[in-house]
C-alpha cells in the first residue's frame, strides 16, 4: 500500500513538474469559482462528497482544467422536447 502511495506521489510530482510532455494546468479554488461563477462553499461541499474531481497537495485543493471540462461535458443535459398542447377547437 506504502508502495502505491509513494508511485502515485511521484507521478503526480512529474505530471506537475511537466516532465512528461505538456504539462497540465491546473486551478486554484478561486479561479474555479470565477470560471463556473459559484460559491467556494459549493466546491467545498462538492469535494467533501467527491462529487466533482479534484487533487489534495497537503492542504491546498487543485482542480485540473481538463478533467474539469471532461466533468462538465458528462453533466451536460440536453433539454428535453417541448410537450406539445392540442389547442382546443373554436365553435364558429
Amino acid at each position: 500500500m506504502r508502495d502505491e502511495l509513494v508511485r502515485n506521489s511521484l507521478a503526480l510530482r512529474s505530471l506537475l513538474s511537466g516532465s512528461e510532455g505538456d504539462a497540465l494546468e491546473f486551478l486554484t479554488l478561486s479561479e474555479l469559482c470565477e470560471w463556473l461563477k459559484i460559491k467556494p462553499a459549493t466546491v467545498y461541499d462538492w469535494v467533501h462528497t467527491r462529487f466533482i474531481p479534484h487533487v489534495k497537495l497537503g492542504r491546498l485543493l487543485r482542480f485540473e482544467r481538463s478533467a474539469i471540462l471532461a466533468w462538465l461535458a458528462d453533466r451536460e443535459r440536453t433539454g428535453r422536447p417541448t410537450k406539445t398542447v392540442p389547442l382546443k377547437k373554436v365553435s364558429p
